[in-house]
């Protein structure tokens, strides 16, 4: 079991066409497993998805994505299926989103890293340490994170919420 407390994201893409073996007449199909131990900045968030993203090694092109991987309660894993990624460079982006009362998403955390995978490689891994998600989104300006903001029931998206004309950030007692 991941100790969600480790705060530590690993994915792992593993060619399924190495793994069957080759002339079977499958089409390659590249698995993505991810296991993801949130940041203690995102404990207090009861609900949010895990999506991986890949781009070209330029980031100005969107190769697959973003896929919404699925959580397994039990071992904290998030897993998901990718198809043809291997023998390209390319970077992974993990995106820890929630959603918002207008059924948008909020982008709490993200995690990236550049990585190639050879063609009939069996598998890549990437690792994600804690420091490589940045937790210090913030969407609307008022120096509180998106995080904070949404495990507080405000909107990340307005300096003032509730438009009182007082600023989230002075009404929760401050900046972070």
């Amino acid at each position: 079991m991941i100790n969600r407390f480790s705060l530590l994201a690993v994915v792992t893409l593993a060619s399924a066409a190495a793994l069957w073996g080759a002339g079977c007449g499958s089409p390659s199909r590249t698995s993505v497993n991810a296991s993801i131990a949130v940041p203690f900045e995102l404990l207090t968030i009861d609900s949010y998805q895990v999506e991986l993203i890949l781009f070209d090694a330029a980031e100005t092109t969107t190769l697959r994505g973003p896929v919404a991987l699925t959580h397994n309660a039990d071992n904290e894993l998030w897993t998901g299926d990718l198809e043809d990624v291997d023998d390209q460079e390319f970077v992974a982006v993990v995106d820890v989103v929630a959603p918002l009362a207008d059924g948008t998403d909020v982008l709490l955390a993200r995690a990236s890293r550049k990585i190639t995978v050879p063609k009939g490689a069996p598998f890549a891994t990437l690792t994600f340490k804690p420091l490589d998600f940045d937790t210090n989104l913030d969407d609307d300006g008022d120096t509180l994170t998106n995080a904070t903001e949404y495990a507080n029931d405000l909107n990340p998206e307005a300096a003032d919420s509730d438009g009182d004309g007082v600023s989230d950030a002075e009404e929760l007692g401050g900046t972070e």
